[in-house]
């Protein structure tokens, strides 16, 4: 949290019993690059609990690329960029994922998302996402209802701040 100017690089992390790489609140000017995550969120059947190969979480300006994320478990994301809920810190915004591989993950690819909190400007915005290989990413089931989805946009708009300037360009994607 409040990390500015941190490269992490050429590292393997797996058998990860929550998420494998995060970082937040407050953080920027960040760079994850050249990593390879896989067997992430092993915590035993817990659908309520949403973990992720790569997190940013409240980040702003930072980078991930070329970054190999697979086989997550139960409802996670092989690379997540989402609003803190802090208040002070909640925005997710100009990041850029570029030239992953994200595959044989549960519940999304790559995912821009928001809490929603009341009196925060509560999107992400000015995120790029390009250039990423997604494919086998695998259903699970909310509310008796089987989903998924490879990249994901999604949120609470509260108060209308309903997030703009994301961009999605040139991904790869295979659905099974």
């Amino acid at each position: 949290f409040n990390s500015a100017n941190i490269t992490v690089q050429n590292n393997v992390i797996s058998n990860v019993f929550h998420t494998g790489m995060a970082s937040g609140v407050g953080s920027h000017n960040n760079t994850i690059r050249h990593n390879i995550i896989k067997n992430y969120n092993l915590i035993p059947n817990d659908l309520s609990n949403r973990s992720h190969g790569i997190e940013l979480l409240g980040e702003s300006d930072s980078l991930i690329y070329n970054n190999i994320v697979y086989n997550g478990n139960d409802n996670g994301s092989g690379i997540s960029l989402a609003n803190s809920q802090d208040p002070n810190f909640s925005q997710n915004n100009n990041n850029k994922v570029f030239h992953n591989t994200v595959y044989s993950t549960n519940y999304s690819g790559i995912s821009v998302s928001s809490n929603g909190l009341f009196g925060t400007n509560n999107w992400a915005n000015n995120n790029q996402i390009k250039n990423n290989i997604v494919y086998g990413i695998q259903q699970y089931q909310s509310e008796g209802e089987l989903l998924h989805g490879e990249l994901r946009v999604y949120g609470y708009d509260y108060e209308g701040n309903n997030g703009y300037g994301n961009i999605f360009e040139n991904n790869l994607i295979q659905d099974f």
